[in-house]
């Protein structure tokens, strides 16, 4: 071949240029030929010009045998304390977010009625979602610490151990937060590829308890991470005492030593109606303000709530009548402890001298939800039943039997649908509204289905209304009174400073009739129900006769007389002001007042039962009023004289009142809480217990990872992602075992496989390296451990 084929040619093969082949022979050119063609070059250059955009031209990779590589030998671990402190770094701030996330919950922090910030709606969403991008970051952060710890055990069973690690786990780092990995064949005969049971029960805890934690801790730290609005925040509470036994506070029977003293016995009308603050403790108190309010009503029944001004303090008392007309009532002398203890509280909380050290405990109270604080004093509570039956029209004069309702103590009385069977004593001849109680009977009783009962309610009343222009005839009202002492709370609303009024109402602890019909109220057989017996000299205080003008003159003459009718009182003027005289012409039917009638009998007898012991805990002037600091007299209600400790105290539930001296009689015990609404961080439900473990579970396990690492002090930074693995897999000779997986593993025994790394023996002038060895004993083929320290390359 010419010269210039060949070169030509070896042109071609180093640029890989294609272009068209000379002739195999070349004539010589003449001088005349290369006049008119010109030079070789000249012609190279033109062909090579003409033809470049017809070619292409790429160029050949340096061979990788005479590439210089571009790693270096390196250690496969390396002893090194500060590279053990390290690896462990990665589990600094999940651990102490988790740390902080426990003990805020444990804790409990209040912050307020909105978060931290802007009170702008938009804003407070965008905080929101600011704490659920930081607690998906600290998921992230902790799945990351998770990762080191099962790589670093997957590192020491093919550094280290004997039997090396299963084909099946080798995955194990980068799946254990896979949602498939309990469910994968590959894993489970993996595990069976342990040679130890011991083993087998480590490495199937570890990627389990991982896994699990990887699914959860998500969710945990969001729940630890993000405060929810809690109505019922502790803030705070004191214990006090109130005066006198449960004997004389919540009697078992209400007599004349029940009534609020000997001041109250047969009151005037000007004293009745005077509404002064000397007679708040007699039990007949309440009513011109009754009597006003069931005036305002028209009979209508849908009211539920009614408020009754005490001075001081006010309390709204609650109606039920769905089947039994009930009401309920909180005690007025604890309706009264807790305004004024709820004043002090408010002070000290947010308005309290900034020189109180102790003040800052509760400083972010000033933030909460006004509407939401609320307070609670655990105690018996008023509960009364009352149910009616309607006669009409009935004759005054006669003496025959009347059905008065029977009252189950753990029934309802309307469902019973039977009676007593009693011949009352009716007022005859009379034009007036008239009331009279009948003393709680005795003995065995026929009733109107014929059986015989012994139990009886705590009082019956009989309510003689007569028809207009008539004094002979007209309607009856037989009605059943069941009187209770009830455990319950007494609630108090509107603990807050820009109201005066402090509403309290009573809430009953047990009550088996919430749940089929929400406005009912059913006794429990629980043991915090307690019958009481109305004695009739406390019926007849609770509802004294009035005066009344008679004409006493006789053959037409005109002589009036202001006498008492016995059965014309205060109950009987309270029917009248709400209409029962049919002057307005309102009434149609009688059978439609009947729980109208019920409600008014039972709003009366409830007030009446929560004044008692009023008069012996500050119910006469003597013992109760607003002096200069806003306190009460009472020898049974002193503060603590140090600021800070009252402070301190109420804002943590301690004692801010100063104990009775015991030789000033008996006393009872009681708690005033409080507790407010807004957002908070507190573990008080099983959710919260639950996302605790997860939490700690994982602190534990990182620790003990730290722990561990620091005590061998060894540190591999080897194979932490799947390049690296791809890379000691090409440098590792390949096994026959593995034969015919090139497209995958579909055989159980190819996954129990064991890996070990090991170091073959190296040849003549090369530096030793680390390779994979499969399902061999890697010491007998003549390979070696690898060494701590050591470099390979």
């Amino acid at each position: 071949m010419a010269r210039k084929d060949i070169a030509m040619k070896n042109l071609s093969k180093s640029s890989y240029v294609t272009i068209a082949q000379f002739p195999a022979e070349e004539q010589k050119p003449s001088h005349n030929d290369e006049t008119r063609r010109g030079s070789p070059l000249v012609v190279s250059k033109l062909r090579a010009c003409f033809m470049k955009p017809f070619t292409k031209t790429t160029k050949e990779p340096m061979s990788s045998a005479k590439r210089a590589p571009s790693e270096k030998p390196k250690p496969v671990a390396i002893h090194s304390r500060v590279r053990a402190v390290t690896v462990c770094l990665i589990h600094v701030v999940p651990v102490l977010a988790s740390s902080v996330l426990a003990a805020l919950n444990l804790k409990g922090s209040y912050i307020g009625a909105q978060l931290i910030g802007s009170s702008d709606p938009s804003y407070q969403a965008l905080y929101r979602l600011c704490l659920q991008v930081t607690a998906k970051l600290l998921e992230l952060m902790a799945v990351a610490s998770l990762g080191v710890i099962v790589l670093d055990v997957v590192r020491y069973l093919l550094f280290f151990d004997n039997d090396g690690l299963p084909l099946g786990l080798a995955g194990t780092k980068t799946r254990f937060n896979d949602a498939l990995l309990l469910a994968s064949p590959t894993f489970w005969t993996g595990i069976r590829g342990l040679k130890s049971w011991r083993k087998r029960i480590f490495m199937t805890s570890l990627t389990v308890t991982c896994f699990f934690l990887a699914t959860f801790l998500g969710p945990s730290s969001a729940l630890l991470l993000i405060p929810v609005i809690r109505t019922d925040w502790p803030a705070g509470g004191t214990q006090f005492w109130l005066s006198g036994n449960e004997s004389i506070l919540w009697p078992d029977t209400l007599d004349s030593f029940s009534i609020g003293g000997q001041g109250c016995l047969t009151p005037t009308a000007e004293k009745i109606y005077a509404e002064d603050l000397d007679n708040s403790g007699c039990i007949w108190y309440w009513t011109s303000g009754l009597s006003q309010y069931a005036k305002e009503l028209h009979f209508d029944t849908g009211v539920y709530n009614v408020t009754v001004f005490d001075p001081i303090a006010a309390r709204e008392m609650q109606r039920r009548s769905s089947g039994d007309t009930w009401a309920l009532s909180s005690m007025a002398h604890i309706s009264r402890m807790a305004f004024a203890i709820s004043l002090q509280w408010l002070s000290a909380a947010v308005f309290a001298n900034e020189n109180w050290s102790s003040v800052r405990t509760g400083s972010n109270y000033l933030h909460r939800e006004r509407t939401g604080t609320i307070s609670k004093v655990h105690s018996q509570i008023p509960a009364v039943r009352t149910s009616c039956g309607v006669y009409e029209p009935a004759d005054f004069n006669s003496s025959e039997i009347f059905a008065y309702p029977i009252m189950p103590l753990y029934s309802s009385a309307w469902a019973t649908n039977n009676s007593y069977g009693i011949s009352p004593e009716l007022f005859p001849n009379t034009s007036l509204i008239t009331t009279r109680w009948l003393q709680k009977q005795t003995g065995p009783n026929f009733t109107y289905n014929h059986t015989i009962v012994d139990n009886y309610p705590s009082a019956f009343l009989t309510v003689q209304i007569p028809y207009p222009g008539s004094t002979t005839q007209g309607t009856v009202f037989t009605c059943s009174v069941d009187a209770r002492w009830a455990e319950g709370n007494n609630i108090g609303t509107n603990v807050d400073s820009t109201t005066d009024v402090f509403l309290q109402h009573g809430e009953v602890d047990s009550n088996a009739a919430i749940f089929a019909y929400t406005d009912m109220i059913l006794p429990v057989d629980d043991g915090t129900w307690r019958t009481v017996d109305l004695d009739i000299s406390w019926l007849e205080t609770l509802t004294p006769a009035l005066n009344v003008s008679v004409n006493t003159g006789s053959n037409g003459t005109l002589s009036l007389e202001t006498l008492q009718h016995p059965g014309w009182t205060t109950l009987s003027s309270i029917f009248q002001q709400a209409g029962y005289d049919n002057s307005t012409g309102d009434v149609d039917d009688w059978y439609q007042l009947g729980h109208f009638t019920e409600m008014i009998i039972a709003l009366l007898v409830s007030d009446g039962m929560s004044r008692t012991g009023l008069t012996e805990n500050s119910g006469t002037v003597n013992k109760l009023g607003y002096v200069s600091d806003g306190y009460f007299r009472n020898s049974y209600f002193a503060w603590l004289p140090d600021a800070n400790s009252l402070v301190s105290a109420l804002l943590s539930g301690g004692s801010a009142i100063s104990p009775p001296n015991p030789n000033d009689g008996p006393t009872t015990s009681l708690q005033w809480t409080v507790s407010i609404e807004g957002y908070s961080y507190s573990a008080d439900s099983t959710a919260y217990y639950l996302a605790l473990t997860v939490v700690f579970i994982y602190m534990a396990l990182a620790l003990t990872h730290t722990g561990y690492t620091m005590g061998k002090r060894w540190f591999s930074h080897c194979w932490n992602d799947i390049p690296e693995m791809l890379a000691l897999s090409h440098n590792s000779a390949p096994s026959h075992l593995l034969e015919n997986t090139s497209a995958g593993i579909g055989g159980h025994a190819t996954n129990r496989l064991s890996l070990k790394l090991r170091v073959p023996e190296p040849k003549p002038g090369e530096q030793e390296r680390v390779c994979l060895v499969v399902g061999l004993d890697a010491e007998e083929a003549g390979y070696r451990r690898v060494e701590v320290g050591k470099k390979y390359a």
